[in-house]
């Protein structure tokens, strides 16, 4: 018990000693010097500096101080020249520390409005090559679906022109087993089924396929065949 009372008793002193040795604040200065006591504000003043010497606004009181005194002394001071060289020292330093300050705050916003525009850049680029892309898949797409189509179209006419040549290649062929007294109808029959054959591989080997032509054959076949034989459609 007794080492823990010396203890706290070591930090209470302690304590008395520092909460002594704090310097007078700007307010307690400032009564003094209203108070007319040059003398003390300037020992007080002292205290501050030795704390803190590089107080703009205890140098500038420490130096109004001096001034007033070498007025009332009427004459200069080694004194004065000293304080208010500090005095210009620390304004020089302070403006110094603003200025870059200023000068690190200038650099962070021109990063941050280049991370900015940057990031602008790059989404914009993002977006016209994600449009460009997808503008090319769809019409990409679209190509291929167009070339299915007319695939299909061919296809659904090759299988019906095919349907058709048959049933042709039928006609002919009965028209032929009948006996006609003009040789020149059984030599256009033979013409006649002989294009049909030719007409007929060509759908089947899904070759180069004229399409006019292959109309104009089975239009002709057809007229030809109700004309001249009596078939009917």
């Amino acid at each position: 018990m007794k080492m823990i009372h010396a203890i706290l008793i070591a930090f209470a002193m302690l304590f008395i000693g520092v909460a002594h040795a704090a310097p007078p604040s700007v307010l307690e200065v400032e009564k003094t010097i209203a108070s007319g006591d040059y003398t003390k504000a300037k020992s007080q003043l002292e205290e501050v500096l030795k704390v803190n010497p590089d107080s703009i606004v205890a140098t500038k009181y420490m130096l109004e101080i001096v001034r007033i005194e070498n007025a009332r002394d009427n004459q200069p001071s080694v004194e004065y020249k000293l304080y208010e060289d500090r005095l210009a020292k620390l304004e020089q330093a302070k403006a110094e520390r603003i200025a870059l300050a200023k000068k690190i705050q200038d650099e962070k916003e021109y990063k941050a409005r280049m991370a900015t525009m940057w990031k602008v850049i790059f989404s914009a680029i993002f977006i016209f090559a994600f449009g460009f892309g997808m503008y090319f898949l769809v019409t990409r797409l679209q190509h291929r679906a167009e070339i299915r189509r007319q695939e299909q179209i061919y296809e659904d006419w090759c299988v019906a022109t095919e349907n058709d040549l048959v049933d042709l290649g039928a006609i002919i062929e009965r028209a032929r087993n009948r006996t006609y007294a003009n040789s020149r109808v059984s030599e256009a029959l033979a013409a006649l089924d002989e294009d049909n054959v030719d007409a007929l591989g060509t759908i089947k080997a899904r070759g180069v396929i004229n399409q006019e032509d292959i109309r104009r054959h089975i239009y002709n076949a057809r007229t030809y065949l109700t004309q001249r034989c009596g078939e009917r459609f």
